[in-house]
């Protein structure tokens, strides 16, 4: 299992930043809230997170197939580093959205 590595700023970058890293619990109420979706074999599932910082949603990405993208260039290469490179994206996600991003 993969864990998240949110140490790539110091408290003073993440507040400068305003970096947000998501709890644990909060992580595990939202695979609680999808796993009647994940489970369901008939349905062909892509998980995408577009704020996915150093990936506190890899633990429950299984053998989902998954997009994760994020602005800050460490936390990309971070995730890199863990996780197929073509699944990973850095660009603000939320500017000139385009489906071909």
């Amino acid at each position: 299992m993969l864990k998240n590595k949110s140490t790539h700023l110091s408290k003073e970058q993440q507040i400068q930043l305003g970096s947000y890293y998501t709890p644990k619990i909060l992580v595990n109420k939202v695979a609680e809230f999808i796993e009647p979706y994940t489970n369901n074999s008939k349905r062909n599932i892509i998980i995408f997170d577009n704020a996915s910082g150093c990936g506190a949603f890899m633990d429950i990405i299984n053998n989902l197939d998954f997009r994760f993208a994020d602005y800050d260039k460490k936390a990309c290469a971070f995730l890199r580093k863990k996780l197929d490179n073509k699944k990973i994206f850095c660009s603000n996600s939320l500017v000139d959205v385009d489906r071909e991003k």
